[in-house]
């Protein structure tokens, strides 16, 4: 594992010299975004600095158990007069879909996605760690800091959000950093049933139709799901309901890629990748503007339905014939 102790002690200190600092993660946040956006505060809190969290779009309905999930403000634009400005889980800038943050007099880019741009001031960024949730808890180990039990929580449900509980980026660290934060006083169980055992109903009445729409192409080998902005007007869900839905097309038998194109807004569609096995969806990503990992990656297209299916179709089957 690449050692990073100097980047993060280097931008410790330039944290702890600023009084006004800002933290942003990427547009519609998910379990590692929150959960690290929120442990990052813990620290700095207790340091007596002022923290101004904000995200484009809201915290997930399932995450609002966390202590000071409250403090994360929905914002367009990043406010004037920040010292410093922290990217959490953002491989480029505008992965975060904020603006005003040119203004900030240095940016802090903490990730943990091989496919990120550097774009900050100061970069950490480690590709072997599971989650950026795991990069904060090594700062505060390494580092000494003092920090409240919240602080543990939002580590682990960022670690069991980004490895999907366990079903990603299973290295020995993975499970040794899960030892030490339930050793710290974390209660795994109640922590894994609140992230994934209390969603709404409305999420069933959405999969159900989610369901539906599963097609497998290339004999099996690759699995399709969609869901319409119609389909979530029709049950009254919300796009965060959507989350783990790509994993039932992967988990089909005989399939290798799964897709999920998500119509966030009408006839622009964020697609889902998920590959078993040993394939890289990355650079496929990439191609059109897109990122992530090896195994779980996304990207956006825009266009009508048949014809965004028809290219993420035609772009899997390249990249199982090795294309």
């Amino acid at each position: 594992m690449t050692d990073h102790a100097d980047t993060m002690a280097w931008i410790w200190q330039r944290l702890t010299e600023s009084d006004r600092i800002g933290i942003c993660s990427h547009a519609y946040p998910d379990g590692d975004a929150i959960g690290s956006q929120l442990a990052l505060a813990e620290l700095l809190w207790a340091q007596g600095k002022e923290v101004i969290l904000m995200n484009r779009h809201n915290v997930p309905e399932n995450l609002r158990f966390l202590k000071n999930w409250e403090a994360v403000q929905v914002v367009e634009s990043v406010p004037a007069g920040l010292d410093v400005l922290v990217f959490i889980e953002c491989t480029e800038p505008r992965r975060a879909d904020l603006t005003g943050w040119e203004q900030c007099p240095l940016w802090v880019n903490i990730d943990h996605h091989v496919c990120n741009t550097r774009y900050a001031h100061l970069n950490w960024v480690a590709p072997e760690a599971p989650c950026v949730g795991t990069m904060l808890y090594e700062l505060q180990q390494r580092l000494g800091l003092p920090a409240p039990p919240a602080f543990y929580e939002d580590i682990y449900v960022a670690l069991i959000s980004d490895t999907a509980n366990f079903q990603y980026n299973l290295k020995p660290n993975t499970f040794r950093w899960a030892y030490e934060l339930v050793q710290q006083g974390v209660s795994a169980e109640e922590l894994a049933r609140r992230v994934f055992g209390q969603y709404p109903e409305r999420r069933w009445r959405l999969l159900r139709m989610a369901l539906d729409t599963l097609q497998l192409s290339m004999d099996g080998r690759i699995a399709l799901m969609t869901v319409t902005h119609s389909m979530l007007q029709a049950v009254d869900a919300r796009y965060e309901d959507t989350e783990g839905f790509v994993d039932y097309a992967l988990k089909t038998q005989g399939v290798q890629v799964a897709a999920l194109l998500k119509e966030i807004e009408p006839s622009h569609f964020r697609v889902s990748l998920r590959a078993n096995g040993r394939i890289d969806l990355l650079p496929l990503a990439q191609r059109f503007g897109g990122g992530g990992h090896a195994r779980a990656a996304a990207l956006v297209l825009q266009g009508p339905w048949e014809e965004v299916q028809a290219r993420v179709l035609a772009a899997l089957e390249g990249l199982l014939k090795g294309e």
